[in-house]
């Protein structure tokens, strides 16, 4: 287990009070509303059916579901038939995302929930058969996930483009909606004007971030971005020959299809903050989907025998780099585990008060130095206790 505290001890984290203040006050249609900026619907939808079910056992419950999210990213990955290769090759992949280098901040908390989902687009696009039980209600979700999955209309486009098949065409079709729909919360926010507006750092950032996939273990909060940016550099140099060797040697579009995916995820994580975080420090959930997509696209370079072998020593040393960096990230740091909070303490608190409202705590880290505050009046948990 990668984050055992929030089995052990789990509680409500950081904008799930916002969803939760919403269900409170208008149910479910109200708790579906965009957080900060973005539509999250694996959150907002499924944090209110844990808060229906059961209010008081609400962080057990929403533990719970960040494991379900989980493991069906895991099966819909490994399970069905994908051009992103065999059974065996899929399951490195899994393992992959499992020991993606970062923080596991995204681990565990259904708050990140949307960060899994975002995946779905990208191992969607990799089914040999339509599925379509399965394809639409997946696509949807991971359309209204976050911008990062609903992006995916590109390589799915582009996919269309090469093969004319109608599945890639209807997902196209509905990531584009999705794509809509995010970018009209975006600009309907406050994010709009908290985001980066320097292309120039966000080139950087992107950089940056390709270089610290294969040295975390040098970098691990990000004290020299020089070093960084030049090896990303290289890295996305090494990444478009091997795409094109693919293109020219096998006419296998499959190593582009999960180029474009890296180049989004990199690009759009980018733009948040962009020369503040890292993989081990500050908003390590960043880079994430950036690594997750590196080492997905590495591996199928890696078992691409058409490929030469420049190309599988290149893969081969930028996974086993990758894979030294999981011993500096793979737990969270000793600070952000020492919150003991007990969520039905915390409204049995509330509900004996006399005052007015209560300010119920919520983690943001992990550790008790560093809370928000969910404001409830008694009346509110008395009746959910």
């Amino acid at each position: 287990m990668r984050r055992p505290q929030q089995v052990w001890h789990p509680y409500v984290w950081a904008e799930e009070s916002f969803v939760v203040r919403h269900f409170l006050d208008g149910g479910w249609l109200e708790a579906v509303q965009p957080v900060q900026g973005y539509v999250i619907l694996p959150t907002t939808l499924l944090l209110p059916l844990a808060a229906s079910v059961s209010f008081v056992h609400l962080p057990v419950l929403m533990s719970l579901l960040a494991a379900g999210v989980f493991a069906l990213t895991v099966v819909i990955l490994v399970g069905p038939e994908s051009r992103w290769g065999s059974r065996s090759t899929r399951t490195l992949m899994a393992f992959a995302m499992v020991l993606c280098p970062v923080n596991p901040e995204v681990f565990g908390v259904l708050l990140y929930s949307f960060w899994w989902a975002a995946l779905w687009p990208m191992i969607i696009l990799g089914w040999k058969r339509d599925l379509w039980w399965a394809r639409i209600p997946l696509l949807v979700v991971g359309a209204l996930s976050s911008p990062a999955g609903a992006a995916m209309v590109v390589p799915f486009a582009v996919s269309w483009w090469w093969n004319r098949r109608r599945a890639d065409l209807v997902g196209a079709a509905i990531l584009a909606a999705g794509a809509v729909v995010q970018l009209v919360s975006v600009l309907d926010s406050d994010r709009r004007d908290t985001v980066s507006t320097s292309a120039g750092r966000v080139l950087e950032q992107a950089a940056i971030t390709l270089g610290l996939f294969p040295s975390p273990w040098l970098e691990p909060t990000g004290s020299r971005w020089d070093v960084s940016t030049l090896v990303g550099i290289v890295v996305g140099a090494a990444l478009i020959a091997a795409v094109v060797e693919s293109l020219r040697v096998g006419r296998a579009i499959e190593p582009l299809l999960l180029l474009l995916p890296v180049v989004i995820f990199t690009v759009l994580s980018s733009v948040p903050f962009p020369l503040v975080t890292s993989p081990g420090g500050d908003g390590p959930r960043y880079y994430f989907l950036p690594f997750v997509s590196l080492a997905w696209l590495l591996l199928n370079l890696l078992r691409n025998s058409r490929l030469s072998r420049s190309t599988h020593l290149v893969a081969g040393v930028l996974l086993a780099a990758a894979a030294i960096g999981i011993a500096s990230n793979f737990s969270r740091p000793a600070a952000s585990t020492t919150g003991r909070l007990d969520w039905r303490h915390e409204l049995q608190r509330c509900a004996d008060s006399t005052l007015a409202g209560v300010k119920v705590p919520i983690y943001t880290d992990g550790s008790p130095r560093h809370l928000w505050a969910l404001r409830m009046t008694p009346a509110e948990c008395r009746a959910r206790l």
